[in-house]
């Protein structure tokens, strides 16, 4: 398969394979179409001008934003950025649960939930407080 450009005019959208960039960049310039970037629903995107500015250390290695490395090559910082946004996706998907919050919401259940069997109830609780609901717990 070829590559090729996507151009997008409000819900339209025109594929054209690259060995017509000129006929792409007309689209652009007469048609009033912007080129697209397509992705998998699935991917992550991160456009480069977001990423924070690198500086050398005079040590070795290198900072950039609050993260300070001294990993040899690039294909080792890749793979320490690809483990660390592992781990924000995860947590993202999957936030820290308080125990407390799951004690609190199941005593919740057990006052207003007398149909619900008592094993179920801290489950029940922990996906409550995995979903965000959130009960005033003293300490």
């Amino acid at each position: 398969m070829s590559e090729v450009r996507y151009l997008r005019r409000g819900d339209t959208v025109v594929t054209i394979p690259v060995k017509y960039a000129d006929e792409a960049e007309k689209y652009i310039t007469e048609g009033g179409y912007t080129e697209v970037q397509v992705v998998p629903l699935d991917a992550i995107v991160i456009r480069c001008e977001d990423l924070p500015e690198v500086k050398p250390l005079r040590g070795g290695g290198h900072t950039a934003g609050t993260a300070t490395r001294s990993f040899g090559s690039a294909e080792d910082y890749m793979q320490y950025a690809l483990s660390a946004l592992a781990i924000a996706v995860h947590l993202r998907e999957h936030p820290p649960v308080d125990e407390a919050q799951v004690q609190a919401l199941s005593g919740v259940l057990e006052e207003v939930a007398t149909l619900l069997k008592a094993e179920y109830r801290p489950e029940v609780a922990r996906r409550l407080a995995e979903r965000g609901v959130r009960v005033e717990v003293s300490k």
